[in-house]
């Protein structure tokens, strides 16, 4: 039996100085890298303004790779999540 996987990340600021920029925002370095994905949401979440919201009970177990010594919380979540073929969702106000 397959079993789709719908997962929705959204990532909400907690103020206005975090409407824009988020790419840049939000850098992303190598002590980041290796971690399971439950790490690296807990870490993002405990440094950042930032909520991820997904659903856990299907979510497959990922190891987070930083490819760069620095690179956007946006495109790590793009690069990582891809091959699952599961997307990052930011919503219109850059959250």
């Amino acid at each position: 039996m397959k079993i789709r996987i719908f997962a929705i990340i959204v990532l909400l600021a907690s103020s206005m100085s975090f409407l824009f920029g988020q790419s840049e925002r939000y850098p992303i370095t190598k002590k980041y890298e290796g971690l399971s994905w439950n790490e690296f949401v807990n870490k993002v979440e405990g440094e950042y303004p930032v909520t991820f919201y997904f659903q856990t009970d299907s979510f497959p177990q990922i190891e987070m790779h930083v490819i760069w010594d620095t690179m956007s919380l946006k495109t790590v979540l793009r690069r990582n999540l891809r091959p699952y073929k599961l997307l990052a969702s930011i919503d219109d106000a850059g959250n």
